[in-house]
């Protein structure tokens, strides 16, 4: 969520990330969805489908398990 609060406030003061590459807004954005491999660059290049295949199975699985049938 601080995540979340940084970008968000990055919109209204863009120095906010301090000239620091890693705390740009275009960084930080994909990782307030709480996924590791987006900031390092590992991601399908879209904006709807950025996790890796294996990741997003995973995902699926969880939010399954919490279904009630």
């Amino acid at each position: 969520m601080a995540v979340g609060v940084l970008i968000a406030a990055q919109l209204t003061w863009p120095e906010l990330n301090f000239g620091v590459p890693w705390l740009s807004y275009g960084r930080l954005r994909p990782l307030h969805t709480a996924a590791i491999p987006l900031p390092l660059g590992d991601t399908q290049g879209k904006e709807c489908a950025e996790l890796e295949w294996p990741i997003e199975i995973l995902i699926t699985v969880v939010r399954a398990s919490f279904l009630r049938w």
